[in-house]
């Protein structure tokens, strides 16, 4: 076993680790140069974009559905007039809303209602 033999090794060794940092993270070395983005790479990471969107809306519909609940369980001590499914329905609304998930905010531009730019493709 000469010198060369060795280095190869040692080459190939790291190699390996490459490879399973690439396996393991789901991306290159940072040493390692990359190419041109694959077709389904980009797909892969559009619908990962997508889905983080989803898990956040899903996130606010399940805190304005326990808002909500909320509401409707009202202490029998409570006194009245004090009207805890009315505060709890716009406290459930605006946490929509500020999710972006009711209202001109849930729509994209494209689907909005309203009067369009004549030549945008719209209807009118």
């Amino acid at each position: 076993m000469g010198p060369g033999f060795l280095g190869k090794r040692r080459r190939d060794r790291e190699t390996e680790a490459d490879t399973e940092v690439n396996l393991v993270t789901g991306s290159p070395p940072a040493d390692m140069s990359t190419g041109p983005e694959h077709p389904l790479e980009k797909e892969v990471r559009l619908l990962r974009a997508r889905l983080d969107r989803v898990e956040r809306q899903i996130q606010a519909l399940a805190d304005a559905n326990a808002t909500l609940a909320r509401g409707v369980q009202g202490d029998p001590l409570e006194p009245p007039g004090v009207d805890r499914a009315v505060q709890a329905a716009r406290l459930a609304r605006e946490l929509l809303l500020a999710a972006g998930l009711v209202g001109r905010a849930a729509r994209p531009e494209d689907e909005r209602p309203g009067p369009r730019v004549p030549g945008d493709g719209g209807t009118g």
